[in-house]
């Protein structure tokens, strides 16, 4: 995704087999608060630890909490033990740029070229996509979005259900997207299977009026050397080639799964009340003091910091959730 994940470049509009079975999440939504014009609206509250939950919501509106899955991983865990199914990195990292409504994907791109809905003929047309010119990017609008799909290891009974964490934090994109590289480089793409941690990490930085702020940002982690990890790639490597062959014939008459024919109506809007929704920054809220918990998405991000190594993935601003509360907090917002 050109200006935030230069990484790693695919085709990534063509998104994950994977049926997703429960979400991953680092946010909620708050109290209920009104905004000048008289909407209600619910308040972000990020958090300091994963949450899996369910497809289905509680009477608060957020997403059924997984008890079940926490017992096994624990109420608040920091860190989630997980393996991916594939090793084609469009099944396990899919990042993009887009402007959701409530009701649909308004636009969405790769940094070069985006599809954009045309309301009167209900047809998407391509344009470029520069998010250094675009007027839905410098709004806020549109944003930088990332889908990461694994698996749980050590919760035998999903050990086979995928679990999908959504962003729209730049540092975390590029935290993941420069930690996989790494390690899609060292394993010659053989990943699969690899017992790897998703990790929640903090950061201290300064903001452009150079204030401080401690941030939150999600990455990838392995517990062990380059030289380990080769060693768990070659372990997995002759019983995959069997399996990759037969599966790239396979997939071959398996019908197309672009991500706009793939999302659901509901899939829809839940993305739009998660990630995309003006009326937090732009009708205001009527208590002053609860304004001040809103935080303004992130615009571009540095130029300095998209070249970061994967050891260096403690990229700026994160956590877009409250889905991972600044826009790296409004980003995980169930």
């Amino acid at each position: 995704m050109r200006g935030i994940s230069p990484f790693i470049k695919d085709d990534r509009f063509k998104g994950s087999l994977a049926v997703e079975a429960y979400k991953c999440k680092i946010g909620m939504l708050g109290k209920t608060v009104k905004t000048r014009k008289g909407a209600e609206m619910k308040l972000p509250v990020k958090l300091d630890h994963f949450v899996i939950v369910k497809p289905t919501r509680d009477a608060s509106g957020n997403f059924e909490k997984a008890e079940e899955i926490h017992k096994i991983i624990g109420d608040k865990p920091k860190s989630l033990e997980i393996s991916f199914q594939s090793n084609d990195p469009r099944d396990i990292w899919r990042t993009f740029f887009a402007y959701y409504t409530k009701t649909a994907r308004y636009c969405y791109g790769d940094g070069e070229k985006a599809f954009r809905l045309n309301e009167k003929s209900g047809q998407y047309e391509e344009i470029e996509c520069n998010i250094e010119t675009c007027p839905l990017f410098e709004q806020g609008l549109c944003k930088p979005h990332g889908i990461l799909t694994f698996t749980l290891r050590n919760v035998p009974l999903i050990a086979s259900e995928a679990v999908v964490f959504r962003t729209t934090s730049a540092n975390t994109i590029r935290a993941i997207t420069a930690v996989l590289a790494h390690y899609f480089k060292i394993t010659r793409g053989f990943i699969a299977g690899i017992p790897l941690k998703l990790v929640l990490r903090k950061k201290t930085q300064v903001d452009k009026n150079g204030h401080q702020r401690e941030i939150n940002y999600v990455s990838l982690h392995f517990d062990g050397t380059n030289d380990e990890l080769v060693e768990e790639a070659l372990k997995r490597a002759n019983k995959m080639m069997a399996l990759e062959k037969q599966w790239k014939e396979v997939r071959k008459v398996l019908p197309s799964t672009d991500i706009i024919e793939a999302e659901t109506v509901e899939e829809i809007e839940a993305v739009a009340e998660e990630f995309h929704e003006p009326s937090k920054f732009e009708e205001g809220i009527e208590d002053v003091e609860e304004a001040k918990n809103v935080v303004q998405p992130t615009i571009k991000p540095d130029d300095d910091e998209a070249t970061a190594s994967a050891d260096e993935v403690y990229i700026d601003g994160d956590i877009s959730d409250t889905e991972d509360v600044s826009d790296d907090e409004e980003d995980e917002a169930w």
